[in-house]
């Protein structure tokens, strides 16, 4: 009776008092933690600049194509002093150009990452891992690039790959996805025309074996390229066959052009040079028949061919045209009424197949030259030719229809700099090779007076890209008004 009675006699402005000094300590007890985990742990960066685009986007602006809808982004020149790309943009999806994009949108603030802090000093950094560091040659403003070069190794940049120790380096498939850079995607077709002029229906052939395919199902490209769908249907015969490249070509000029690295990003600006290591991706809808659907693709040099079992028909398979026996795929085969998705990717002359985000079979490499050290250009392996047509398609006593399709490229490294360029450059002991993804924008260890960078310089990778932003719109009092929110399409983990 005493205690409560005590209890109960203590006035009200001592409790409260008691509840605002309790609150205070959980707060301050709150703000001293996070300076702990913000200091030691975990660290914000923002990004201002686009030398990691697409993978992360600094300053820019964005809007879609005004003929097809694709998004068109732009970054944002670092001073107002520099020409700003902005004002002539250009779609990488239908090449639309010189669109002014800065009457049709605001500046939208770059990426924020959270680094970790921690992870470099438990291991070393590993090869194709996002890191932020200070370089050589500025160390007051940290750098985000991507780790190449490993300690100890010779680095050189060749034909768009990344050399090490003459061998060639391939990467794994999380960074290939990582990595990717869409340049063809079905589901914005352009208006009015569409894209019939991108495909072309003929026999695929194959480039280094004798003899041509057949070609037995006479159909329009119009039957066949309807809005964002392509339907082949060569399911009147067991032996029926359809076959579809895919053309780069220009829909102004009519012409077929060899797929470049010009990314949409920079802007018009610059030489664009041709790349060679293509990715594809759809949605499979099988309607009937027996038979298999094929897809193949080329890097200017060599090509692999994916056919796909359908029914009951023989294994589905993966060759390496005219070099290897198929790879036999034993558990791919697709019924028909159900749909698939599919990932084909040719990179660093490495293929992989992804069925319902699975990869199928094992990884199919094409021998490489190794490359020296030699100065000489004649002492090294010939370049690869452009392309214009790097995917061919063909149905064979089947009926298919394919959903979402796109295209892509892997990053294209460009010979431009000092370092690693006509020879090979030696790391030394705990030192890296930094390059940025956005490769003909990117101030990178190609540049450096100092290229290694030390692993004392590390400061940490990221591993969220917590806050990318695009702009929204809300109409209040009949006028519209816009604001930066979370993107959350692009909210994601980084490798």
């Amino acid at each position: 009776m005493t205690d409560a009675t005590l209890v109960s006699d203590v006035p009200d402005e001592l409790a409260f008092g008691r509840m605002f000094r309790r609150f205070f300590q959980i707060i301050t007890l709150l703000f001293c933690l996070f300076l702990v985990v913000r200091t030691t742990f975990v660290e914000p960066h923002g990004v201002p600049t686009g030398s990691m685009a697409p993978t992360i986007f600094g300053n820019h602006r964005q809007c879609p194509c005004p003929r097809c809808g694709y998004p068109i982004v732009v970054g944002t020149p670092a001073t107002e002093d520099q020409p700003n790309p902005q004002h002539s943009a250009y779609c990488t999806n239908c090449g639309l150009s010189k669109i002014d994009i800065v009457p049709m949108s605001d500046n939208i603030s770059g990426d924020r990452l959270l680094v970790d802090r921690i992870v470099f000093r438990i291991r070393p950094p590993r090869r194709w891992e996002v890191a932020v560091f200070h370089p050589p040659d500025d160390s007051k403003i940290p750098y985000v690039k991507r780790v190449v070069g490993l300690p100890r190794e010779a680095i050189r940049i060749f034909d768009g790959d990344v050399y090490a120790n003459g061998e060639l380096l391939r990467k794994p498939l999380d960074a290939i996805r990582e990595m990717t850079i869409p340049f063809f995607d079905m589901d914005y077709p352009p208006q009015p025309m569409g894209w019939t002029n991108r495909w072309v229906i003929e026999p695929m052939a194959t480039p280094k074996l004798p003899g041509v395919a057949d070609q037995s199902v006479p159909t329009a490209i119009e039957a066949v390229v309807q809005e964002t769908r392509l339907i082949l249907d060569a399911s009147a015969t067991p032996e029926s066959v359809l076959g579809l490249s895919y053309r780069h070509r220009n829909i102004d000029t009519g012409l077929d052009d060899i797929i470049r690295d010009d990314l949409g990003y920079n802007g018009i600006r610059g030489v664009p040079k041709p790349v060679h290591d293509f990715l594809t991706a759809c949605e499979i809808e099988v309607l009937g028949g027996s038979g298999r659907l094929s897809i193949r693709l080329g890097d200017g040099s060599d090509t692999v061919r994916l056919d796909l079992a359908i029914g009951d028909s023989a294994a589905s398979t993966l060759t390496h045209d005219g070099a290897t026996p198929p790879q036999q795929l034993p558990t791919l085969r697709l019924l028909p009424g159900q749909r698939y998705h599919l990932e084909l990717a040719f990179v660093d002359r490495r293929t992989f197949v992804i069925v319902n985000g699975k990869p199928v079979g094992n990884p199919l490499d094409v021998a490489v030259v190794k490359i020296g050290a030699a100065k000489a250009k004649s002492g090294l392996p010939p370049e690869r030719r452009g392309t214009s047509r790097p995917l061919q398609l063909e149905a064979r006593g089947v009926s298919v229809v394919l959903h979402h399709l796109k295209l892509s490229r892997d990053v294209q490294y460009r010979s431009e700099g000092e370092n690693a360029i006509s020879d090979a450059l030696s790391l030394g002991e705990k030192e890296y090779f930094m390059l940025g993804d956005n490769s003909p924008s990117s101030e990178d260890s190609r540049a450096w007076n100092k290229p290694g960078v030390p692993e004392a310089d590390f400061i940490g990778k990221p591993f969220l890209a917590h806050q990318p932003l695009r702009i929204s719109r809300m109409v209040v009092n009949g006028k519209e008004q816009r604001f930066q929110t979370i993107d959350w399409d692009r909210f994601r983990f980084l490798r």
